[in-house]
């Protein structure tokens, strides 16, 4: 019994987890049994707000018909060498139904602030034992573990949160901008870059000097000259409700016909895509792109369109684009399509 819930421990069973904890600063120390009466819930630091007492009677029942279950996660809190359970909640409660006295338990050492960030990490998404986070759950923890890891400056920061909760970086910066924590950031380097470009710094300058992409600050610096021209010369929102509307029958029909009237010449600059330059064709698929791009805008707002092009930004920029279902699926139409 013992040696195969060993093989169920967290460094068999979750390797990426368990990497994660110990780049935090946590170690594993040993596995063994406990009595349930020896163990703390503290209901304060998981992830989750409340119990989900079907999968306790799920258990329950698993566990009467002989199923072997990971040990449970606990800690021995160094104020008071008190055990607190850092997951597994669902696992005790089951056991304690059925009136088992022992449960067995892998004991880690964690630093006692980070206790909601580790509950968090190891009660994400495991497909066996364990459902998703709520989006208000999920919400919650990223806004506490900003306020947790202020050891680390807030790029790192914002790269744990994502790593812990199994999302993307851009999702929880658009978590902590809702909440109004990082976006006076994000505007005051907006406005150095302003004052810089004033000053007579380049782009890329400017991007060293904020440790910014090049395109990040061009983009802030082009919204800005928008924004002024715009000002100066109108106040009011362009209307956008027919931007998907199909044009009346009469003036497609009067375009069909002066097309026909003039025929147009075909010229050397006409050449069909598979004849192009890869220059040519770079600057075409980018246009592609910016397209879309305005058209989500306009759709759903300069906020959506900022998310998705970080989110496939990131995805790309640390090579977890690979592992993404809809990059195969995109990839596999596009080489078949080549055919």
């Amino acid at each position: 019994m013992r040696e195969k819930v060993e093989k169920l421990t967290l460094k068999n069973r979750r390797p990426d987890v368990y990497k994660l904890l110990t780049q935090l600063g946590c170690r594993q120390k040993y596995v063994d049994e406990f009595y349930l009466e020896d163990l703390i819930i503290d209901q304060g630091i998981y992830p989750r707000e409340s119990t989900d007492w079907e999968r306790v009677k799920l258990y329950s029942e698993q566990l009467e018909e002989g199923d072997i279950f990971p040990p449970i996660l606990v800690v021995e809190r160094e104020s008071d060498f008190k055990k607190i359970i850092l997951d597994g909640n669902h696992r005790f409660y089951a056991n304690k139904e059925l009136g088992s006295e022992k449960i067995y338990a892998e004991i880690w050492e964690v630093p006692e602030g980070l206790y909601p960030v580790v509950a968090q990490a190891v009660n994400t998404e495991e497909k066996e034992i364990d459902t998703p986070l709520t989006q208000t759950e999920k919400k919650k923890a990223i806004l506490r573990d900003w306020e947790i890891l202020t050891q680390y400056d807030k790029r790192t920061r914002k790269e744990i949160i994502a790593k812990v909760l199994k999302t993307s970086v851009a999702y929880v910066e658009k978590v902590l901008s809702e909440a109004g924590l990082i976006k006076s950031e994000k505007e005051e380097l907006k406005k150095k870059a302003n004052e810089l470009k004033e000053q007579g710094y380049t782009v890329s300058q400017i991007a060293e000097i904020l440790n910014k992409d090049k395109s990040t600050i061009s983009r802030w610096l082009n919204v800005a000259k928008v924004t002024e021209e715009k000002n100066a010369t109108d106040t009011s929102e362009p209307d956008w409700s027919d931007w998907n509307e199909y044009q009346p029958e009469e003036a497609q029909e009067q375009d069909t016909e002066e097309r026909q009237e003039k025929p147009k010449k075909k010229t050397k600059k006409d050449k069909p895509s598979e004849y192009l330059t890869p220059t040519q064709l770079l600057e075409r698929r980018k246009n592609d792109i910016w397209d879309i791009v305005i058209e989500i805008q306009f759709h759903f707002g300069t906020d959506t369109a900022v998310e998705i092009l970080e989110e496939i930004y990131f995805a790309f920029k640390e090579e977890t684009y690979k592992d993404m279902e809809i990059y195969k699926d995109r990839k596999a139409l596009f080489e078949y399509n080549r055919r």
